[in-house]
């Protein structure tokens, strides 16, 4: 066989490493691939007599292969994968032999050349077969064609024509290809490298061309394209864009028909989008939505450039598909402009040029191709700051290209809201816009849209709400929708915006404009809001009437007072309100009748009426409150909290027209009711305040009636009164968490631990005179409460000496659960600044309670014991190990306990089971490092028990084993 020699000294890049090493002097008989070792290493070389025997042996493989190839579904891939890489050895082998005789060599090559022939076809049938393992059919295709290849080049003749050449570049392109799409880069590159040899060989041969030009040019451009893409898969990137210019000579490209132009463009253009990503794993591609580095960026834009000056050789009328493609990638450029502009800000100017460009080639709207570039023009004026026109002129072309389903609308709303407060007269321009083109939608799925950007604009207006086109804006947007008659606001959506309206009326009624704040509390009984007049119009009138009221226009007031409905006490103390500033005494002793017998009277009403008519000094209106008071005091058991001095000389001229009543009788009848009324104001009014005060008065009537009673202190009325006395405590608490104020709530705290102090003194009492049962048992859990409530107060003040006690006088309290211990345990493992030791004291106290009243519930042992055990092992002490080392043997012994129970796995957690023989193990260990061989065999012996309960428990009992015996051998040999 003719030899071809060359010789080498340069440096090439290993494909396996990614370095640059350099290639020594060698010579090859043929072209050999990258993975195959140089001739002039390779001493030892196949006679050519063995040449019949690889052949054979290739002929064997083949007629194992073959068949399989019908039924992949039915076959083991790897099997079939093991006899192609064996084709791909002996075609290797095959390349590698030096042929004594050019005629038998001829033959066998001929031979070979025809399997590899048989082979690729097979492996294009393959690949349009359906088969349920589409993965496997992949990759047995990719490495079919992999062995084809090293088969059909095995075969070429010595002296290849240019056409031969050009076949086997185009085809190894291929191969390539499929390689590269199931990950196999070393034996693409390998292919790759072998048709860089050829290509060149193809470039310096002197031999005629007797190529077409073009297949000529579609084999170049396959292979450059095919090692672009592999290049960048590898992190090469100038060598990828070395491969781009290559693909892109004019006059290969004039040559290339309309489908490799468009093949060509659409894997120029992937590169660059997965450029921007960053990625080239499909598993790691996080969408178009993926946030783009700005430097990666930059460095897709010459891609995304070239990608469309390959696709702009071909007029878009030729091939829909090209058109399609061209405007993706001036998308993908617009993009890149955009992201890059973090960096380059010159950018910016660049995509907003290519977006209009490709909105003016759309030629339909509303497409989501033209939402999206309605989009993206938007992101572009708002990152380069535009004008308030620009912003609303984009805003507004994306409104009218909605369909306004709810992903739409949320994403307008949202990207409003970002625009900042400095522009909320814009924002509350863009969501009336919004709003009308909802409303000129009308239909079920604009009702949502309509109501959340009615919402919206309200929320803005709140930036600039002294402005007088604040309430014209409000008011305009309300008449729209009132006259779309086809169109009725949802109730949800009714609420919401009447509350934040009456949240701005409020603002003014603080800020004593009471004329605005009328405005806005009428605002919500607009017609607008219709669906939820019942619920809502009555109270936001009254409002309204009442700034009337204050700003001294009384005829405005009466007649929205009017309009109110006539059963509600609110509505007479209007009307009350109205008659005291008039001077009309009779109309306000009306009022104040009519007041008391409606159903919703509150009390308080009076004690605000009392104040006016003092200071309108209207003593008949004065007699009248008082005598309803007193009516209410004797009739429904409600007390007068407050009268001031001035009101005393007009009760003495009450009084005597009252019928005296028996004392005695009196106070047990009126603590008791008081106490009652106390007990459902739990439950219905919201102001701790006012409750504890209700409680104030009931233990202030229960003190009066023990006084008076005969046989002195009740155990009846003691049990009551320190029930009553916790529920003032607890009140107080409530308030101490939500007040605001830092100095408030500190003052609160110490009030509240003197409270306490009085709450358990009252408790204990209560408890010692009380009778066993369940009252005994309520007034434990009360006293444990208490010690929980005073534990809170003494970790918000930072007091934390006095806790240590309080822990061991909560565990002493005789009740049948643990949930005190509990709680005062959270309020102290959640407070950073809780000293080590107070912790430490609170975690042993409800372990030990726990282990000898069994009152912990079972599946809380484990979070405890992990928390006292880690604070002793991380003290290091002898004595703290001890106790350690005891807690572990208590746990050893409930493991066994609780086995047996079914629901077990619950109980004790696995990872919690596992905590505890890791712990064992590894605290043994230490301490048979620091020679304390006693102590690390009883911990030893404890993670030996431990194995029963931890998964591979028995390989870890060996492991725990040979150790003992390790360290027993090693003292035995030391004594």
């Amino acid at each position: 066989m003719q030899q071809f020699r060359a010789s080498c000294s340069c440096t090439f890049t290993c494909y396996r490493t990614g370095t640059s090493v350099p290639r020594p002097n060698y010579t090859y008989d043929r072209c050999h691939t990258m993975d195959e070792e140089p001739a002039q290493k390779r001493r030892k070389t196949l006679p050519s007599s063995e040449m019949p025997d690889l052949v054979s042996q290739i002929h064997n493989i083949l007629a194992r292969v073959m068949p399989c190839l019908s039924a992949l579904d039915n076959i083991s891939s790897s099997t079939l994968l093991h006899d192609i890489n064996e084709l791909v050895s002996l075609a290797s082998t095959f390349t590698s032999v030096k042929p004594r005789v050019k005629s038998e060599w001829t033959t066998l090559a001929d031979e070979v050349d025809k399997r590899g022939v048989e082979l690729w076809n097979a492996s294009t049938h393959l690949r349009s077969m359906e088969s349920e393992n589409e993965s496997a059919q992949v990759r047995v295709y990719a490495n079919l064609r992999y062995a084809a290849y090293r088969l059909l080049e095995a075969g070429m003749e010595p002296e290849p024509t240019s056409e031969r050449l050009v076949q086997m570049i185009h085809l190894a392109s291929k191969a390539a290809g499929a390689l590269t799409g199931i990950h196999e880069l070393g034996s693409a590159k390998n292919i790759l490298e072998t048709a860089a040899k050829m290509e060149e060989q193809l470039q310096s041969s002197e031999a005629p061309d007797n190529a077409e030009p073009r297949k000529r040019a579609e084999a170049l451009t396959a292979y450059y394209s095919e090692r672009m893409e592999t290049e960048m898969q590898a992190n090469n990137e100038s060598v990828a864009y070395f491969m781009l210019q290559q693909c892109t000579d004019e006059t290969r490209l004039s040559m290339l028909p309309l489908s490799e132009i468009e093949l060509l463009g659409t894997k120029v253009l992937n590169i660059g989008k997965k450029i921007m990503k960053g990625t080239w794993d499909p598993d790691k591609d996080t969408g178009d939505n993926q946030e783009i580095n700005a430097k990666r960026a930059m460095s897709a834009t010459k891609w995304f450039r070239a990608a469309l000056q390959v696709l702009d050789r071909v007029n878009e009328q030729v091939s829909l598909g090209l058109r399609d493609l061209k405007r993706t990638t001036l998308r993908s450029l617009a993009r890149a402009f955009f992201a890059a502009s973090e960096i380059n800000p010159e950018t910016l100017a660049s995509s907003e040029e290519t977006i209009h460009q490709l909105l003016g080639t759309l030629k339909q709207t509303g497409t989501p191709e033209h939402q999206q570039l309605l989009w993206m023009k938007l992101a572009v004026l708002k990152r380069r700051k535009a004008s308030e026109k620009e912003l609303l002129d984009a805003f507004g072309n994306i409104i009218s290209a909605l369909d306004l389903t709810e992903p739409e609308v949320t994403s307008v709303l949202v990207e409003m809201s970002s625009l900042g407060d400095e522009n909320s007269a814009l924002k509350v321009t863009i969501a009336r816009a919004l709003l009308t083109r909802g409303l000129e939608a009308s239909n079920q799925n604009t009702q949502d849209a309509v109501g959340r950007t009615l919402l919206t604009l309200l929320t803005n207006c709140k930036a600039n709400l002294n402005a007088d086109i604040t309430y014209r804006n409000i008011e305009t947007a309300l008449n729209e929708i009132c006259e779309r008659a086809d169109f009725t606001l949802d109730r949800p959506s009714s609420l919401a915006c009447q509350t934040i309206l009456v949240n701005f009326g409020d603002l003014f009624f603080k800020g004593r404009k009471w004329t605005k704040a009328a405005a806005f509390f009428m605002l919500c009984t607009h017609k607008a809001f219709n669906i939820t007049a019942k619920t809502s119009f009555p109270n936001a009138m009254r409002k309204a009437a009442l700034s009337w009221i204050h700003a001294g226009d009384y005829d405005r007031a009466s007649h929205i007072a009017a309009q109110c409905p006539i059963q509600e006490a609110r509505t007479h103390y209007l009307h009350l309100l109205v008659a005291v500033h008039r001077d009309q005494e009779e109309n306000a002793i009306s009022a104040v009748s009519d007041m008391v017998n409606a159903s919703d009277f509150d009390r308080s009403q009076l004690g605000m009426v009392m104040q006016l008519a003092q200071e309108n000094k209207m003593k008949t209106l004065i007699q009248a409150v008082l005598e309803a008071l007193l009516h209410i005091f004797r009739v429904r058991g409600l007390m007068v909290e407050r009268l001031e001095e001035p009101v005393q000389e007009y009760l003495a001229d009450t009084l005597p027209n009252i019928t005296p009543v028996v004392i005695a009788n009196d106070l047990q009848w009126l603590w008791r009711t008081v106490y009652n009324i106390g007990v459902r104001c739990c439950t219905v009014w919201d102001d701790n305040y006012y409750v504890s005060e209700v409680f104030r008065h009931a233990i202030l009537l229960m003190e009066a009636c023990e006084k008076t009673s005969l046989s002195g202190a009740d155990d009846f009325i003691t049990a009551h009164k320190a029930t009553a006395c916790f529920i003032m405590m607890s009140q107080k608490v409530f308030s101490a968490r939500g007040a605001a104020d830092g100095e408030r709530r500190l003052a609160l705290h110490l009030e509240i631990l003197q409270d306490i102090a009085v709450c358990k003194t009252s408790l204990k009492t209560a408890r010692q005179h009380s009778v066993h049962g369940s009252q005994e048992e309520q007034l434990g859990t009360m006293l444990q409460t208490c010690l929980v409530f005073e534990v809170e107060q003494l970790s918000c003040v930072r007091h934390w000496a006095p806790i240590v006690e309080l822990i061991k006088e909560t565990s002493l309290v005789p009740t049948p659960t643990m949930d005190a211990l509990e709680m005062i345990m959270d309020i102290l493992w959640k407070n950073n600044d809780c000293p080590t030791d107070v912790l430490y004291a609170g975690l042993e106290a409800i372990l030990r309670s726990s282990l000898e009243n069994t009152r912990l519930p079972m599946s809380k042992f484990c979070r405890w014991l992990r928390a006292v055990c880690d604070i002793l092992l991380m003290r290091g002490r002898s004595s703290d190990r001890q106790k350690a080392l005891q807690y572990f043997k208590q746990a050893l012994e409930l493991l066994q306990l609780w086995r047996e129970c079914p629901d077990f796995e619950e109980l004790y957690p696995t990872d919690e089971r596992q905590w505890l023989f890791s712990v064992a193990y590894n605290t043994g260990l230490d301490d048979f490092r620091h020679s304390n061989v006693e102590e690390g065999m009883r911990w030893f012996a404890v993670a030996s028990g431990l194995c029963d309960y931890v998964p591979n428990g028995e390989e870890h009992r060996k492991r725990v084993n040979k150790i003992q015996r390790n360290v027993t051998a090693r003292i035995n040999l030391d004594r």
